[in-house]
């Protein structure tokens, strides 16, 4: 029986220890298109490369893609506008 017992417990306390995990949020830098993009912070902050805000990784959803990529969409499309959406602080960084 006393076995059983520590083994409820243990149980109960792994799980508490899985759902904590599965409740900790991951933040990535503001996308900037350096190698600190793919870096995962534990909390909030700004990035220690880019010094960009940090944001919750599940609200990310980017490609970036290499100028060579982009050249190819710009001559497919000539009608194609390019807008940069960049906060003058992320211009002059």
């Amino acid at each position: 029986m006393k076995l059983l017992k520590l083994f409820l417990i243990f149980s109960g306390l792994l799980f508490a220890s899985d759902r904590a995990q599965a409740q900790q949020k991951e933040y990535v830098c503001t996308p900037c298109g350096s190698s600190c993009d793919s870096t995962i912070y534990l909390k909030p902050g700004s990035c220690e490369v880019c010094r960009m805000d940090l944001i919750e990784k599940k609200f990310t959803a980017y490609k970036n893609l290499s100028f060579e990529e982009i050249c190819n969409r710009v001559s497919l499309n000539p009608l194609i506008v390019l807008l940069d959406v960049r906060s003058s602080s992320e211009f002059k960084g």
